[in-house]
């Protein structure tokens, strides 16, 4: 098949996006709370960032908003580059379906940031916004105010399991049954072994 200019201009588009995943990743893998940032802001001598000061910068605001959850923006672009691949050409549809996962992408983060800021502890994380970041932290407090720790661990568990397919592309019954084989494959193999 010849070569479009839509196919050219897709081509492109998921390079970027891979690339750019590439690059919020190594920022976010790299961060040091020891070097110039959002909430420590002094002269850039010794960067241990990768990707400098501006990594540096991205890194510690990223990670004091959102915490661990800033780990689903590499992710998130990677998640999209893939959908590119898939695309067809139905530019209506992709509108909409782009528009759902960017919904999907904005619950699974804001339920992963709630979650990490009530039962997860990492020592490396800015101590003031914790594992959940600041809006961790507000989502937290909000929610407990009306639903107590059980009801907010629940209703967060619950959007993090709802749009978490629908984000990344994939069922949960599939998976069940996928397990499910392998498990029984493994022990099957497993139990040839043994009878020798």
């Amino acid at each position: 098949k010849p070569f479009t200019k839509g196919s050219i201009l897709r081509e492109s588009a998921v390079i970027a996006l891979f690339s750019f995943a590439l690059i919020v990743l190594i920022a976010l893998i790299t961060f040091d709370a020891a070097d110039p940032g959002y909430k420590n802001i002094k002269s850039a001598g010794e960067v241990n960032n990768y990707l400098g000061v501006v990594g540096a910068f991205f890194s510690s605001f990223v990670i004091y908003l959102f915490g661990l959850a800033s780990y689903f923006f590499p992710v998130f672009f990677l998640v999209y580059g893939l959908n590119l691949i898939d695309r067809k050409d139905h530019p209506k549809s992709d509108v909409q379906s782009i528009a759902i996962k960017f919904l999907a992408f904005v619950f699974v983060l804001l339920s992963t940031c709630c979650l990490s800021s009530m039962y997860i502890l990492v020592s490396w994380v800015p101590q003031d916004s914790g594992t959940g970041g600041i809006i961790g932290l507000e989502i937290n407090r909000l929610l407990s105010q009306g639903l107590g720790e059980i009801g907010t661990t629940l209703l967060s568990s619950a959007i993090w399991i709802i749009f978490m397919p629908i984000f990344i592309g994939f069922s949960w019954l599939k998976l069940v049954r996928l397990t499910g084989k392998s498990v029984i494959t493994f022990v099957a193999i497993l139990g040839q072994f043994t009878v020798r």
